[in-house]
């Protein structure tokens, strides 16, 4: 572990781990914090990345999360789980929608940022049940 700088409790450092998981960035009492960039591999050896801002170790307020196959997350996070505005990009489409707890499974309106809404329901990773697309 190197450290940049120290303010205190407060530090900057570059970490990396045997397994190739990768953070630099603030560092608070021990815990990932203030702005940073987290690399990690999965357990298939893909790599997850995110990049934004940390609050005691876990995610907090805005931040960009990706992984390998090209699909983004960019907005807001609170307790290391997204939360709020945020827009999902797919590697075909990009899609905007709001919520306080995302999950799975939801019933509500769905915007295609540029073409198309959709109100209905999405469970499991599928829409589902009765809905309505308009382009």
């Amino acid at each position: 572990m190197k450290g940049n700088g120290r303010i205190g409790t407060s530090w900057s450092r570059k970490y990396s781990w045997l397994e190739g998981d990768r953070y630099e960035g603030g560092w608070k009492d021990g815990e990932f914090h203030g702005k940073g960039a987290l690399n990690c591999l999965d357990q298939h050896g893909d790599k997850f990345e995110y990049q934004g801002n940390f609050r005691k170790g876990k995610y907090k307020g805005q931040g960009t999360f990706s992984d390998p196959s090209g699909e983004k997350y960019v907005g807001e996070w609170k307790d290391g789980e997204k939360y709020g505005q945020g827009t999902y990009i797919f590697p075909m489409e990009q899609v905007c929608w709001e919520l306080e707890e995302w999950e799975f499974s939801w019933s509500g309106d769905l915007q295609f940022c540029q073409w198309r809404q959709i109100h209905g329901e999405y469970k499991d990773g599928n829409f589902h049940g009765q809905g309505l697309s308009q382009s």
